[in-house]
């Protein structure tokens, strides 16, 4: 039985060996130590998986715009209550504490900038070549330092592969030993991009070598990486994890905890979370600034305003940022009335407004196309003692952009430059965004020089923009070069640029450069888990175009180069293949899916079923029956529910088919 789905995808395997250099190898390059504990690290991976991921589309340029825009001002009103967070994360742990055990000093301020760009070259050029990597690392003739390490592990930015191979490598070399920073920075990385079970593997190797090396910061780390990626649970478990690595949860990571929630949207369950810890953790103003903040950006103003009352009803007086905090809110609702009446509020209980509180209502009154009394406000904000900063002059510049007046934006970014207020990557990317809703490339490169003349450096979301408008426009040459330019700055693509560009490549029909980049994403460790939008996009371009061997490529580099392959990227990977008429081979990798443990969705095997019956081919269709029902037992469901499910889902689907062709009519 086995034998007879094993069988159909044989004819891919000459080319899935030719193509095997394609293939990351730089999953086994591993310490002895890393070995051992990556084996006792999966007690703690079966419950800290990456299965709950929240994956999403790239977003449009519109929903692009308005987010990084209300990101960058909601930043800035965070930054006071970040402010005593840093501080006392950097108390934690003070330099010179730890290390005295090092054979390498960790003052290393010498390391030369330029020796880390060479290393950081090496490391990205052969990434997934282990044996060259090692070989011209060891020739680079480089001493290596704590602060050269710390340096190119930044450098390589999300890319967790790259990074986690040069750790590797340095941790054997004479003469030299991680230090808490390396570790915490690789700890860093590898949870952006959702590995977690190596950050646990390298926790019990910290914990082998030293259990000091792991501070209350370690878990920081850990718990807002988590909570990026949606993993409430985990986020949370994370407290009952860290007494057995010697380290006991106290208020500050408490609040960091909650600061995470709430950042990424989850304010409900930092209000239960809150509420079941008052007991062991003592509330103080931070929490509730964080709490307040949370509800505020979810636009729960009645409940943030209920907040603060109980705020002041157990004694806590509310400082400038919690009072900042629901006027933005009110402000970012749209209720600009009711944020002047609360900026009223404020100075009548002896709240002085600061410039954070005059910028949210110049960015206000910009989004709700009231401009002249935006301005006014903007220069009325000086008899107030409030002096425009780089984010007041930016949120006016970007309130003229999203209205069409480029020139009136320009005026005022001159303005700025004439009152010493020197601009930055955000206002730069503000006034590229409407070239690039204009079309206007050259424009924006021109933007862009005028910006290295200031002495501001093009950041990665910069560069994003640039190789969108680029590929939007067909102009892919330019977006080759600006690919390269970012690459010779020393700028690491991340999950966002290799989108972005894969997605371009696709537009105008390159599918041979895009399945290059995309291999290329998975061997560097950006595919945490499938993008299912871009992969779906690859798959079915190749399909369509007749490429079925390139598109076994890239379903085999997936699951050879570590990315998490579930339910979802099979159901897209399998019905691709019915739809071109490939069904034996739809049939095969639905094998797979059921080997590895995943049942597949009903209406997926509905498609293969009714393939196979075309066919007449009832010996692979009973194979997988067979299997399928054996499964479904095992978890006590019904197997005639199951089947019929997935007639209902194709009836379904067949009536949405039917009703768009007669609308077409």
């Amino acid at each position: 039985m086995q034998n007879t789905l094993t069988s159909i995808k044989l004819h891919h395997s000459t080319i899935n060996h030719i193509f095997l250099f394609h293939i990351p190898s730089c999953y086994c390059l591993r310490s002895p130590t890393t070995d051992n504990a990556i084996n006792s690290a999966r007690c703690y991976t079966s419950r800290f998986n990456s299965t709950d991921v929240d994956e999403r589309n790239p977003k449009t340029k519109e929903e692009e715009e308005t987010h990084k825009t209300e990101l960058h001002l909601s930043k800035r009103l965070d930054t006071l209550i970040d402010t005593s967070i840093t501080r006392a994360t950097a108390a934690l742990h003070k330099p010179g504490e730890k290390g005295t055990s090092f054979r390498v000093s960790c003052n290393d301020a010498s390391t030369s900038l330029s020796n880390a760009e060479k290393v950081y070259k090496i490391v990205m050029k052969y990434y997934n070549k282990t044996d060259m990597l090692e070989m011209a690392l060891d020739r680079c003739g480089f001493s290596l330092t704590p602060g050269l390490v710390v340096q190119v592990l930044k450098q390589c930015g999300s890319a967790a592969n790259p990074a986690y191979n040069f750790f590797i490598w340095a941790g054997k070399q004479d003469h030299y030993m991680h230090t808490h920073e390396s570790y915490n920075v690789i700890i860093n990385v590898l949870c952006r991009m959702n590995q977690f079970e190596r950050v646990w593997a390298i926790l019990d190797e910290m914990r082998t070598r030293d259990p000091s090396l792991i501070t209350p910061h370690t878990f920081i780390i850990m718990v807002r990486r988590f909570a990026a990626a949606k993993m409430v649970r985990k986020a949370i478990d994370v407290l009952d994890e860290m007494p057995k690595f010697g380290v006991e949860a106290d208020a500050h990571l408490f609040g960091c905890l909650l600061d995470a929630l709430c950042k990424h949207n989850k304010v409900r369950e930092a209000l239960a979370l809150f509420s079941d810890m008052k007991f062991r953790f003592e509330p103080n103003v931070k929490n509730y600034t964080i709490l307040l903040n949370g509800l505020c950006k979810e636009g729960m103003l009645e409940e943030a305003r209920f907040l603060m009352g109980e705020m002041l009803g157990v004694g806590f007086d509310p400082d400038i940022a919690a009072y900042n905090t629901l006027l933005h809110g009110y402000a970012r609702a749209g209720r600009i009335q009711e944020a002047f009446d609360f900026l009223d509020e404020m100075k009548n209980k002896g709240c002085v407004p600061n410039i954070i509180s005059y910028t949210s209502l110049v960015h206000a009154l910009c989004e709700a196309e009231r401009l002249d009394e935006a301005r006014r406000l903007f220069q009325d904000m000086r008899k107030y003692g409030c002096f425009p900063d780089v984010v007041s002059y930016t949120a006016l510049i970007s309130g003229l952009c999203k209205w069409g007046k480029l020139d009136e934006a320009y005026k005022v970014l001159d303005e700025m430059v004439q009152q010493g207020c020197a601009p930055n990557q955000m206002t730069y990317s503000v006034l590229l965004r409407q070239h690039e809703k204009r079309e206007e490339l050259q424009e924006a490169l021109e933007l862009v020089e005028e910006m290295l003349e200031s002495g501001c450096d093009p950041d990665l979301g910069i560069y994003n923009t640039l190789l969108r408008l680029s590929c939007n426009l067909g102009q892919l040459n330019e977006a080759v070069e600006i690919w390269h330019k970012m690459e010779r700055e020393g700028i690491s693509a991340d999950l966002h640029t290799y989108t972005v560009f894969i997605h371009g490549l696709l537009k105008h029909n390159n599918l041979t450069d895009a399945c290059t980049y995309y291999k290329e994403m998975v061997g560097k460790g950006l595919v945490p888990a499938p993008q299912y939008g871009t992969l779906k996009v690859l798959l079915n371009e190749l399909l369509r175009a007749g490429k079925l061997d390139m598109a076994a490529e890239i379903w085999e580099c997936m699951k050879k180069g570590g990315s998490h392959i579930n339910i979802f990227a099979y159901t897209i990977w399998i019905q691709a293949l019915c739809q071109i008429g490939e069904v034996k081979e739809a049939a095969a990798y639905c094998a797979d899916m059921i080997d590895d443990g995943l049942l597949p969705q009903s209406s997926t095997y509905q498609m293969i079923k009714k393939g196979l019956k075309k066919l007449h081919n009832r010996i692979i269709g009973d194979q997988i029956r067979g299997r399928l029902r054996k499964m479904i037992d095992e978890r006590n469901l019904i197997f005639k529910s199951y089947e019929k499910e997935g007639v209902r889902k194709e009836g379904a689907r067949k009536s949405r088919k039917g009703r768009r062709k007669r609308n077409l009519k």
